[in-house]
């Protein structure tokens, strides 16, 4: 009986929800869909605990291959620990698990899924940089590659550091060889975030070390990873284990560093669930962020699928609760767990 009503309950909220949604596409609420799209998210109407946005962008732009999360409620939300989490089947129509999934947090070094994708989209991987004063940074506690001005290597390279060792320097590197200035690349990546539907992101650098006002969501950030598997280099990028870098300073001495990837599931340090491919992701840390991480597997039946957690607590429980996220056949439901007993 309690399905039923429920059942009952979605269908009634999304009939609404489709209602304000032709009414919005057509101009009946004053309000065009791009304009919408861009509002911040605390001046949009929100249903489906926050989808709204993510009907409107999936009807208005064609993209019927994304994952809605209808009824955050049906989720067990202590399945995760950390403050959100979401598994979001590739080319399938609703996530697997949510929680928190449009609930805006820092999220560190998830934030170079945004560059890599700029990168990718509009960079050249043969290209030779130049590496200007963007990559001297003083934040306490970066992680660096070592760059240092006039270092030369290719955009390639570049990558690598960016994506598997998750080099801040690096990502300031890519940002201002595409944008011309990493201020200009910030502002491409905001627009980039606006035209995908991550309307509840905002960047501030590159990177994603600390600063005020920058933040996404689970939601968004599965939006940008969904993005960056059009580009089959992506996957080479996440997917590599270490990476020798050849390169040359200022004055054409030759120079080198091998970096490894910081993904526990990739260097072994973290086990992978029996049955569960993973082919790579992104790390994040810092002091406001805690331990974030995004991935791409496979689970035992075929199916591929980004998770996301954000805002773990430790390293160590970050990886036990993306083990428990990566199962096909973990009890995320609610209601399977009632029926369980």
């Amino acid at each position: 009986m309690e399905r039923s009503i429920q059942m009952i309950r979605n269908a009634a909220k999304a009939f609404l929800g489709i209602c304000l949604l032709c009414a919005a596409l057509c101009g009946c609420a004053g309000r065009d869909s791009e304009t919408f799209l861009r509002d911040p998210v605390e001046n949009r109407i929100d249903l489906f605990d926050g989808s709204y946005e993510t009907i409107l962008y999936r009807l208005s732009s064609g993209a019927k291959d994304l994952c809605l999360v209808l009824d955050s409620s049906q989720y067990n939300p202590d399945l995760v620990e950390a403050p959100a989490a979401g598994r979001f089947p590739v080319g399938e129509s609703e996530a697997v698990y949510a929680k928190n999934v449009y609930e805006p947090l820092p999220m560190a070094s998830l934030t170079k899924l945004m560059t890599a994708l700029l990168a990718l989209k509009y960079g050249n991987m043969d290209d030779l940089v130049i590496v200007g004063e963007e990559v001297v940074i003083t934040y306490y506690d970066a992680w660096l590659a070592g760059l240092v001005p006039g270092d030369m290597l290719t955009m390639d390279d570049l990558m690598y550091i960016t994506l598997i060792y998750s080099g801040n320097d690096a990502a300031a590197a890519v940002a201002a060889h595409i944008g011309g200035t990493v201020e200009h690349f910030v502002e491409m990546m905001n627009e980039e975030a606006a035209a995908l539907g991550a309307t509840s992101t905002h960047f501030q650098n590159p990177h994603g070390l600390d600063e005020e006002g920058h933040y996404t969501t689970v939601y968004d950030l599965y939006l940008i990873f969904n993005e960056c598997l059009k580009y089959e280099t992506f996957l080479t990028y996440i997917g590599t284990l270490t990476r020798e870098i050849h390169y040359t300073d200022v004055n054409g001495n030759k120079k080198e560093m091998t970096v490894g990837n910081t993904n526990h599931y990739m260097n072994g340090t973290a086990l992978i669930p029996s049955g569960i491919t993973v082919y790579g992701g992104k790390t994040g840390f810092t002091f406001n962020a805690h331990r974030c991480l995004a991935i791409y597997t496979k689970d035992r039946e075929g199916e591929y699928s980004i998770s996301i957690i954000l805002g773990a607590a430790d390293q160590e429980s970050l990886y036990e609760q993306m083990s428990r996220l990566i199962v096909e056949d973990s009890p995320f439901l609610i209601s399977d767990l009632s029926e369980v007993g």
